[in-house]
């Protein structure tokens, strides 16, 4: 009875175990001294219920964990390829709602003037005005080419005194420079 306890422990729990351990792990239901006995005698007897695979078994199971491992990685890339579809139609609108969409803005676009408040009306009358053509008048065309071609001249006319004026003054120095020195 103790022997067939300690037998079904260790195919359960799957681990070699010194015999304090197989006792305490029992709860003491079998003594330390009879654990050891037990355990001594299953030794000797050869009792050995572990089935060892042989080599080629052992291969066999190998390839097949190694081809479900490479399906498993197959089906999560499709799995992740598939959630990333899922979630573009699930952010996207329904048809239902493309239709009504489209309605309100047939309704927006048949408005016939959205010039209900002040300011549209004068931006609509300003930008009627500007595709007329007639932005301004010839004269104040002329006016403003006149303004500019004055404010030319002016330019020219600082450029050269800019440039005069600095080798004027190193001029003067150099005459005046040698009679200070003596």
């Amino acid at each position: 009875e103790a022997e067939d306890l300690i037998i079904d422990y260790l195919k359960k729990v799957n681990r070699p175990y010194s015999a304090s351990d197989v006792s305490s792990n029992l709860h003491n239901q079998v003594s330390k001294v009879n654990a050891q006995k037990i355990l001594i005698s299953l030794a000797e007897s050869g009792v050995d219920n572990i089935d060892v695979p042989s080599v080629e078994e052992a291969e066999e199971v190998e390839e097949q964990i190694k081809e479900l491992s490479e399906e498993v990685a197959a089906l999560k890339s499709e799995n992740g390829a598939m959630q990333a579809k899922l979630n573009a139609l699930n952010s996207s609108l329904t048809n239902e709602q493309i239709t009504k969409r489209i309605e309100e803005l047939k309704d927006k676009a048949s408005i016939p003037c959205l010039c209900a408040t002040p300011r549209n009306a004068a931006n609509t009358a300003k930008l009627q005005v500007l595709r007329s053509g007639e932005v301004i008048s010839e004269e104040e065309k002329q006016r403003i080419v006149n303004y500019h071609e004055e404010m030319v001249k002016l330019y020219k006319k600082r450029k050269r005194m800019a440039r005069f004026y600095p080798s004027l003054v190193v001029m003067s120095a150099v005459h005046t420079w040698p009679s200070l020195m003596f």
